[in-house]
């Protein structure tokens, strides 16, 4: 593929939780990092994250902020605690404006009251919609912002073809996910959530990070054929987890970030992925076709978000045998494993700090 003026490379914007984290990214070829900090008073009221996400102080975050500018990176701040009553104003205009003054250069905002009272205390920083907004089409797009964002992260079910469409008309930055856990649902809107399930009591699930039903596996039954069982699988758990093969469409469609998912995972996933997005872009930067199909093919094969330790499979076996891929077909045949690549991924991160 040709790269040209017209065609930008998009920037990579990767996830941490810690001040270590930030210095292996950026090392890593991120040109943007994410993150949350830990809001005093309110340290588990973030939308389907927790405190063990989140820097845990503003001054470890300044440290984050000073480290990244000085590498000439942009740090974003997810605001995405849903502003519901009124006792949590002065403590959320507080958290606003402590990570403000800490450096940080933008806010992922997921809900329009607390954009409200972000434009009201944080001055000039940039605002970026969260795909907990669910923008999925171009009017989406222009009233968000109308509302005074300067960047909107897309719902992640829109399609390849629809984003390019949305680039195309949008007088603001795009920014779509590119890897890392997916949901079959849309964002938000997700009526499992609060339900008490008893089988998420059992030992396997009983691992950090995995709360939600749908990495439950499920018995599928085929109703047509007398109830016969077909298998157990985990079918919520669609649309994740890699889009290496799809970064030439994504260049073109013009989109301005590629977001990695996974600020809850450890940090040498987070840095091993964006070392990996960070060598493909480059060699779709320098028009090296050769080299980026080479790249695939030896990633596929080879590469793993942990060290070699482990035994796990290959992306391959794991993602594109299964058609876990964002932008590709939804609601793709059943997967071989018995858990999700997401509840698999973090048991086996869980296994290797035991091990260490």
């Amino acid at each position: 593929m040709e790269v040209t003026d017209q065609t930008a490379v998009p920037k990579i914007l990767a996830p941490i939780k810690a001040y270590t984290g930030a210095v292996k990214v950026i090392d890593a070829g991120a040109e943007e990092i994410y993150c949350g900090v830990r809001t005093p008073g309110l340290e588990d009221f973030e939308l389907y994250r927790g405190a063990s996400t989140e820097i845990p102080t503003y001054d470890e975050f300044r440290k984050v902020t000073e480290h990244a500018h000085s590498h000439g990176v942009k740090v974003f701040v997810t605001i995405n605690q849903p502003f519901i009553i009124d006792s949590m104003e002065k403590k959320m205009a507080k958290h606003i404006r402590e990570c403000v003054e800490a450096g940080a250069d933008s806010l992922i905002i997921g809900d329009m009251g607390m954009l409200q009272l972000a434009k009201e205390v944080a001055g000039d920083v940039g605002l970026c919609a969260s795909t907990y907004l669910s923008a999925t089409n171009r009017e989406a797009v222009r009233f968000l912002k109308r509302a005074g964002f300067s960047r909107v992260v897309l719902e992640r079910h829109v399609p390849l073809e629809e984003i390019a469409e949305i680039t195309r008309d949008a007088d603001i930055e795009v920014e779509v996910f590119v890897h890392g856990s997916g949901c079959s649902n849309v964002n938000v809107n997700c009526y499992f959530y609060h339900y008490k399930f008893p089988a998420m009591d059992k030992a396997y699930l009983g691992i950090d990070g995995i709360k939600f039903p749908c990495a439950l596996p499920y018995e599928v039954i085929d109703g047509d054929e007398d109830g016969v069982s077909l298998g157990t699988y985990p079918i919520l758990d669609a649309y994740t987890f890699c889009s290496l093969c799809k970064l030439p469409d994504l260049i073109k469609s013009g989109v301005c970030g590629l977001k990695i998912e996974g600020r809850g995972i450890n940090e040498e996933y987070q840095a091993s992925t964006t070392r990996l997005y960070r060598r493909a872009l480059d060699l779709l930067r320098q028009e090296d076709e050769e080299g980026f199909r080479q790249l695939i093919e030896t990633t596929k094969r080879d590469f793993v978000p942990l060290p070699q330790t482990l035994p796990m499979n290959s992306l391959q076996e794991l993602c594109c045998e299964q058609g876990r891929c964002y932008y590709a077909p939804k609601f793709h045949a059943p997967y071989k494993e018995k858990l999700t690549w997401q509840a698999w991924t973090k048991l086996q991160c869980k296994l290797l700090v035991v091990q260490q």
